[in-house]
Protein backbone atom coordinates (compact mmCIF):
# COMPACT_ATOMS: atom_id res chain seq x y z
CA UNK A 1 0.00 0.00 0.00
CA UNK A 2 3.02 2.53 0.63
CA UNK A 3 4.35 1.71 -2.88
CA UNK A 4 0.95 2.67 -4.20
CA UNK A 5 0.96 5.63 -2.13
CA UNK A 6 4.62 6.75 -3.60
CA UNK A 7 3.77 5.45 -7.28
CA UNK A 8 0.43 8.10 -7.51
CA UNK A 9 2.05 10.78 -5.49
CA UNK A 10 4.98 10.53 -8.31
CA UNK A 11 2.80 10.12 -11.32
CA UNK A 12 0.49 13.40 -9.96
CA UNK A 13 3.87 15.42 -9.47
CA UNK A 14 5.29 14.58 -13.00
CA UNK A 15 1.91 15.56 -14.58
CA UNK A 16 1.94 18.67 -12.33
CA UNK A 17 5.42 19.39 -14.19
CA UNK A 18 4.67 18.73 -17.23
CA UNK A 19 1.00 20.93 -17.34
CA UNK A 20 1.36 23.85 -19.97
CA UNK A 21 0.92 27.68 -18.61
CA UNK A 22 -2.36 28.60 -19.90
CA UNK A 23 -0.94 31.27 -22.15
CA UNK A 24 0.85 28.93 -24.52
CA UNK A 25 0.33 28.49 -27.60
CA UNK A 26 0.27 30.90 -31.06
CA UNK A 27 -1.39 33.93 -31.37
CA UNK A 28 -2.70 36.30 -33.98
CA UNK A 29 -2.96 40.37 -33.02
CA UNK A 30 -5.84 41.89 -34.31
CA UNK A 31 -4.49 45.14 -35.92
CA UNK A 32 -1.29 44.40 -37.29
CA UNK A 33 -2.00 41.05 -38.65
CA UNK A 34 1.38 39.56 -37.13
CA UNK A 35 1.25 36.34 -34.96
CA UNK A 36 3.29 34.80 -32.14
CA UNK A 37 3.83 32.13 -30.16
CA UNK A 38 4.42 32.20 -26.13
CA UNK A 39 6.75 28.99 -25.37
CA UNK A 40 7.40 28.50 -21.77
CA UNK A 41 10.91 28.35 -20.47
CA UNK A 42 12.08 26.35 -17.81
CA UNK A 43 13.82 28.52 -15.55
CA UNK A 44 13.34 29.68 -11.99
CA UNK A 45 11.35 32.30 -12.40
CA UNK A 46 9.19 30.40 -15.30
CA UNK A 47 9.04 33.07 -18.13
CA UNK A 48 7.33 32.83 -20.90
CA UNK A 49 9.19 33.60 -24.14
CA UNK A 50 7.46 35.50 -26.97
CA UNK A 51 8.70 34.31 -30.69
CA UNK A 52 7.88 35.58 -33.71
CA UNK A 53 5.78 33.90 -36.05
CA UNK A 54 5.33 35.66 -38.98
CA UNK A 55 3.97 39.39 -39.91
CA UNK A 56 4.12 42.67 -41.76
CA UNK A 57 7.78 43.12 -40.95
CA UNK A 58 9.65 40.89 -43.05
CA UNK A 59 13.05 41.98 -41.71
CA UNK A 60 12.07 39.74 -38.82
CA UNK A 61 13.18 36.24 -38.93
CA UNK A 62 10.32 33.46 -37.67
CA UNK A 63 11.80 31.92 -34.43
CA UNK A 64 12.82 35.23 -33.11
CA UNK A 65 12.27 36.07 -29.57
CA UNK A 66 10.52 38.88 -29.28
CA UNK A 67 10.20 39.54 -25.78
CA UNK A 68 9.74 37.53 -22.08
CA UNK A 69 6.37 37.32 -20.12
CA UNK A 70 6.52 37.02 -16.32
CA UNK A 71 3.54 35.04 -14.89
CA UNK A 72 2.07 37.32 -11.64
CA UNK A 73 0.50 37.06 -8.36
CA UNK A 74 -2.95 36.39 -10.20
CA UNK A 75 -3.79 33.95 -12.24
CA UNK A 76 -4.07 34.26 -16.01
CA UNK A 77 -2.09 37.81 -16.01
CA UNK A 78 1.56 38.37 -16.64
CA UNK A 79 4.14 41.01 -17.12
CA UNK A 80 5.60 41.17 -20.45
CA UNK A 81 8.72 43.25 -21.69
CA UNK A 82 9.18 43.43 -25.32
CA UNK A 83 12.69 43.90 -26.79
CA UNK A 84 13.29 47.38 -28.58
CA UNK A 85 14.97 45.79 -31.48
CA UNK A 86 14.54 41.85 -31.76
CA UNK A 87 16.81 41.48 -34.91
CA UNK A 88 20.05 42.90 -33.51
CA UNK A 89 21.42 40.78 -30.28
CA UNK A 90 23.75 43.37 -29.13
CA UNK A 91 20.85 45.67 -28.40
CA UNK A 92 17.58 42.74 -27.28
CA UNK A 93 18.50 43.40 -24.00
CA UNK A 94 17.80 46.67 -24.47
CA UNK A 95 14.06 47.29 -22.73
CA UNK A 96 11.44 48.52 -25.11
CA UNK A 97 7.58 48.86 -24.18
CA UNK A 98 5.82 47.21 -21.19
CA UNK A 99 2.61 45.50 -21.02
CA UNK A 100 0.23 43.29 -18.72
CA UNK A 101 -1.06 40.89 -20.59
CA UNK A 102 -4.46 39.48 -19.49
CA UNK A 103 -5.78 36.53 -20.28
CA UNK A 104 -10.03 35.35 -21.22
CA UNK A 105 -11.73 33.31 -18.79
CA UNK A 106 -12.17 30.57 -22.10
CA UNK A 107 -8.29 31.37 -22.64
CA UNK A 108 -9.34 32.48 -26.19
CA UNK A 109 -8.17 35.97 -25.85
CA UNK A 110 -5.02 37.81 -24.52
CA UNK A 111 -5.60 41.41 -23.79
CA UNK A 112 -2.56 43.79 -24.02
CA UNK A 113 -2.30 47.15 -21.44
CA UNK A 114 0.69 48.63 -21.96
CA UNK A 115 2.40 50.64 -19.36
CA UNK A 116 5.21 53.09 -18.46
CA UNK A 117 7.92 52.33 -16.41
CA UNK A 118 10.25 55.15 -17.83
CA UNK A 119 11.39 58.41 -15.30
CA UNK A 120 10.89 61.76 -16.01
CA UNK A 121 12.00 65.31 -15.54
CA UNK A 122 9.67 67.75 -14.96
CA UNK A 123 10.38 71.04 -16.47
CA UNK A 124 7.30 72.44 -14.64
CA UNK A 125 9.31 74.10 -11.70
CA UNK A 126 11.93 75.75 -14.13
CA UNK A 127 9.70 77.91 -16.32
CA UNK A 128 8.80 81.29 -14.69
CA UNK A 129 4.75 81.59 -13.72
CA UNK A 130 4.33 84.12 -16.70
CA UNK A 131 5.28 81.67 -19.36
CA UNK A 132 3.64 78.76 -17.82
CA UNK A 133 1.15 76.70 -20.06
CA UNK A 134 -0.53 73.89 -19.47
CA UNK A 135 -1.32 72.00 -21.94
CA UNK A 136 -4.69 69.04 -21.21
CA UNK A 137 -5.34 66.08 -23.26
CA UNK A 138 -8.77 65.23 -24.81
CA UNK A 139 -8.91 61.16 -23.04
CA UNK A 140 -7.58 57.83 -23.47
CA UNK A 141 -8.30 55.50 -25.87
CA UNK A 142 -10.64 53.10 -24.19
CA UNK A 143 -8.80 49.99 -22.68
CA UNK A 144 -9.12 46.43 -23.77
CA UNK A 145 -8.64 47.61 -27.69
CA UNK A 146 -5.33 45.90 -28.15
CA UNK A 147 -5.79 42.19 -28.03
CA UNK A 148 -4.73 38.97 -29.63
CA UNK A 149 -6.59 35.92 -30.58
CA UNK A 150 -5.36 32.38 -30.54
CA UNK A 151 -4.91 30.61 -33.18
CA UNK A 152 -4.29 27.27 -32.46
CA UNK A 153 -6.70 24.43 -30.18
CA UNK A 154 -6.77 25.99 -26.56
CA UNK A 155 -4.69 23.00 -24.26
CA UNK A 156 -6.43 20.52 -22.11
CA UNK A 157 -5.04 21.58 -18.23
CA UNK A 158 -4.83 19.25 -15.28
CA UNK A 159 -6.53 21.14 -12.08
CA UNK A 160 -4.82 18.91 -9.10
Amino acid sequence: MRYLTLLISLALASLAAAAADPIEGRWKLGAGGASFEARCVHSAAGDIQLCWIDGPDYTIEPGTVIGVATPTATAGRYDCRMYRDPRSPGKRRRKGPDFVLTLSDDARHLTLEPYDTRRRISLWRWIPYLFRVTVIESGEAPKGLDAATRIDSCPDFLVL
